[in-house]
């Protein structure tokens, strides 16, 4: 048995706390809270605890062009620009206008883990980068009146370009899927 996985889990759970307790939700007078991008020094702090729990990586290759230098997945911490498109059909109006989702994510990479924030209603995750970019991620938080919520995000990191499929589950009318493409800004 891995004796790391549990230490990473632990982080894992704790960057969840930590991205709920930032994300404010609601005010309480039905107004929302659009600050939910976590402080980049706590996604750093707990990146850096899970690199010394040693989930090492190993460099990007690209091996179709050898000669080629590829990007370090470490280097592409930051921001990203991004586009949304949903798979889902949504028909009710309030969960529609609930899951309008950012123009930009903020992404942070350690060896062997990634961390990728956003401002409301986009849910925090956390998980596994693995050295040829795959990305296996999941989170969970509230989104206005809907409660608390998981998501996940599958995809990639490739040459600074970030693609994959977030899925919210946990709304009234099931899960909402969306597909993501977006680069390094």
């Amino acid at each position: 048995m891995d004796t790391r996985r549990p230490l990473v889990l632990f982080l894992s759970a704790l960057l969840i706390a930590v991205a709920t307790a930032c994300s404010g939700g609601s005010n309480g007078d039905g107004t929302s809270n659009d600050r939910s991008v976590i402080p980049r020094e706590t996604l750093q702090a707990l990146l850096k605890t899970a690199e010394a729990a040693g989930t090492g990586v190993a460099p990007q290759v690209n091996e179709s062009d050898p000669t080629e230098t590829p990007i370090p997945l470490s280097s592409l911490s930051g921001e990203f620009e991004v586009d949304f498109r949903s798979r889902s059909e949504v028909t009710d109006r309030d969960v529609r206008e609930a899951l309008e989702m950012p123009d930009n994510l903020d992404i942070l990479i350690g060896e062997g883990t990634i961390a990728i924030a956003g401002r409301a209603p986009f849910i925090t995750v956390t998980g596994s980068l693995s050295p040829d970019g795959a990305i296996s991620a999941t989170g969970a938080g509230t989104i206005e009146t809907y409660g608390e919520l998981t998501a996940s995000f599958e995809g990639s990191l490739v040459d600074a370009v970030l693609t994959g499929t977030y899925t919210i589950t946990g709304l009234p009318d099931g899960a909402v899927v969306f597909d993501v493409e977006g680069a390094f800004d």
